[in-house]
């Protein structure tokens, strides 16, 4: 007699009510986190205290870029994200796509480093790009202190 069929794969669908259990009290998101051989981020999982799906993020990287893509619960790309980095990893030049694929805006990074090559100040310079060109938004300076033992 021949071996049985196997059953089919079951369809993944976005099913409002998928997950969905007692919501826990002690917490309003939970995050589950993926990485690749090379211990960098590939999937970022956000769910609600309910355990519902909220939001997705996969990350991808070829050479010295890396691409973000944001899933909505329903399963839709809300945005792209392409940052370009610098030999150490750090994001030097970010642009955020829309859902239709349009740039939205662009941000510059630049950084000052310590004695251990971890950045202690970083500059970010936005630029939103409209229909009617680009408007220069307001630079943003992040300052870290980090203590060594």
């Amino acid at each position: 007699t021949p071996a049985p069929t196997p059953a089919p794969e079951p369809v993944k669908t976005a099913d409002p009510g998928a997950g969905s259990k007692r919501p826990d009290p002690r917490f309003q998101y939970r995050s589950e986190f993926k990485y690749d051989e090379q211990k960098r981020l590939t999937e970022e999982s956000t769910f609600l205290n309910n355990g519902k799906l909220w939001m997705r993020t996969v990350y991808k990287y070829k050479a010295n870029e890396k691409e973000q893509l944001d899933y909505s619960d329903d399963g839709s790309v809300g945005q792209r994200v392409v940052y370009t980095l610098d030999t150490k990893g750090n994001a030097v030049e970010e642009t955020v796509f829309n859902e239709k694929g349009e740039a939205r805006y662009r941000i510059s990074y630049t950084y000052e480093f310590d004695s251990n090559g971890n950045w202690t100040k970083r500059t970010s310079k936005h630029v939103e790009i409209t229909d009617g060109g680009e408007l220069a938004l307001p630079t943003t300076v992040y300052f870290r202190t980090i203590t060594y033992f």
